[in-house]
C-alpha cells in the first residue's frame, strides 16, 4: 500500500515540476518579448482575459483587462521607452504564481537609467492570466548593473 502512495506522490510531483518549468519558461519568454518590443510575442503567453494591475502603497489599479488592452499599453510604452530592456534578477515559483524582481534599464538623452520592481504572475493552463507590478525602486547594487 505504501508503494502505491509513493508512486502517486512521485507522479504528482513530476507533473507539478513540469508545470512549474513551463511557467518559469513562459515568464522568461514574456520578458524576452518585452526586450524585443514584440507585443504579439508577449500576448502569445497570456490568456485572452489577462489582467495587469499596478500596486501602490494606497491602492491597486487595473491597467488592462484583456490581451488587446495589454498590447495597446505595451505599444504606447515602447513608443516612449524604445531603449527599455528588462532582466529578471530573481524568480520564485509557488503553485500557480511566479514572483520576480525585474530590472529595467533605459536611455534618455544619452544617459542610462535603471530601476527594479517586484512582479507577480498568475497562471491558468500555463498562460499568464494576471500580473501585479509593485512600485519601482532602486535596485540592489549587488545584483543589478546599468549598461
Amino acid at each position: 500500500m505504501n508503494k502505491v502512495w509513493v508512486l502517486m506522490a512521485a507522479a504528482l510531483f513530476s507533473q507539478t515540476s513540469h508545470a512549474n518549468e513551463a511557467q518559469i519558461s513562459t515568464v522568461k519568454q514574456f520578458v524576452e518579448g518585452f526586450n524585443q518590443k514584440n507585443v504579439q510575442s508577449m500576448q502569445g503567453h497570456t490568456t485572452d482575459d489577462v489582467k495587469w494591475f499596478s500596486i501602490s502603497e494606497a491602492a491597486m489599479a487595473l491597467e488592462t483587462s484583456d490581451k488587446e488592452e495589454l498590447g495597446e499599453a505595451m505599444q504606447n510604452y515602447f513608443t516612449g521607452y524604445s531603449s527599455a530592456n528588462a532582466k529578471i534578477i530573481t524568480l520564485v515559483n509557488s503553485g500557480d504564481f511566479i514572483s520576480t524582481v525585474e530590472q529595467v534599464t533605459w536611455q534618455n538623452e544619452g544617459k542610462w537609467f535603471m530601476q527594479c520592481s517586484l512582479g507577480v504572475y498568475h497562471f491558468k493552463q500555463n498562460k499568464i492570466s494576471s500580473v501585479w507590478y509593485y512600485p519601482a525602486h532602486v535596485c540592489d547594487d549587488t545584483k543589478a548593473k546599468v549598461n
